[in-house]
């Protein structure tokens, strides 16, 4: 017999509504507002078998005279709850157009309508499909790289460790933007510094949406992880102590790591492109980085 859920109480489902709002809400302020980048080529926009169902999926082919060999597989961000790859537009065609990389973006389920590890299953399949159908996605031959941020960036490592396990060196990188290493609650109440109160709180609701909690990143040995680019922000950036954590764990095993710390931006600046100047600068620096992984002559 298959694993029985409870029927969702009165109080769940005015939860799910208020996401779904959320969703629409958020949709409206980051979809289609970064004018400038919408100027940059269109994606195409393609469908792919995830673990339940298909999922939407973009992909950005750069049109400049020199174009990387990589191909970066990319998961946004948005507490595994919001966001989409409508959201992550810009960033997306920003990062192809900037770093000259083809880039191939993807939906995963998001929670509460689909409770952890849905999210992981879909990125999962989604990957599993591009390793099966290389010969049809731009540079075959070339490295793979997975990415994402925030909770992107959870699920890039996460696959990234899972497929390195089974057969070393599936993925060659991790690019990896303000990253959710994890949900543990005793180590999000270590810290106080800057906005670290305030993503513990948002943690706390993160787990109640995804019922149960993803395992933390932190505590695995990074020993076999694969070369990273990570970036993140300030003290506004909650996250930012993890990174520093996962940066030092990354070195200590002298593994090459590409960072960049954006000291006066928040959490959440790939998205702020169309608002703040800042944040332009930023993404224009991290596609820089990105081109470096292959353009480094």
């Amino acid at each position: 017999m298959g694993r029985a859920f409870p029927r969702e109480t009165v109080v769940q489902r005015l939860t799910t509504a208020g996401v779904v709002v959320g969703r629409k809400a958020l949709s409206s302020v980051l979809t289609d507002r970064d004018k400038a980048a919408l100027a940059l080529d269109a994606p195409i926009h393609l469908s792919l078998p995830g673990a339940a169902g298909d999922l939407s999926a973009r992909l950005y082919v750069p049109t400049g005279d020199r174009v990387g060999p990589s191909l970066l597989v990319y998961f946004h961000g948005g507490g595994f709850t919001f966001c989409d790859t409508a959201t992550h537009d810009a960033l997306c065609r920003r990062l192809a157009h900037g770093a000259d990389i083809p880039i191939l973006s993807v939906d995963y389920r998001l929670a509460p309508e689909h409770p952890w590890p849905a999210q992981l299953d879909d990125a999962q399949a989604a990957v599993r499909w591009v390793l099966e159908h290389r010969e049809d996605l731009p540079n075959p031959d070339g490295p793979l790289i997975l990415g994402g941020d925030s909770a992107g960036g959870y699920l890039a490592l996460s696959i990234t460790r899972s497929l390195n396990d089974q057969c070393q060196n599936t993925v060659d990188k991790t690019f990896l933007i303000y990253p959710l290493l994890h949900l543990d609650d005793a180590l999000w109440s270590t810290d106080s510094v800057g906005l670290r109160g305030v993503g513990r709180a948002a943690v706390r609701l993160i787990r109640t949406r995804l019922v149960e909690p993803p395992p933390n990143l932190l505590e695995a040995d990074p020993a076999r992880d694969p070369p990273s680019i990570l970036t993140y922000g300030g003290l506004a950036d909650p996250v930012r102590p993890d990174c520093l954590a996962y940066e030092r764990q990354l070195r200590g095993a002298e593994i090459e790591v590409r960072s960049l710390a954006f000291r006066t931006l928040p959490h959440g600046y790939a998205n702020a492109t169309y608002l703040l100047p800042a944040a332009r600068r930023a993404i224009d620096r991290t596609a820089d980085l990105l081109r470096l992984t292959w353009d480094s002559g």
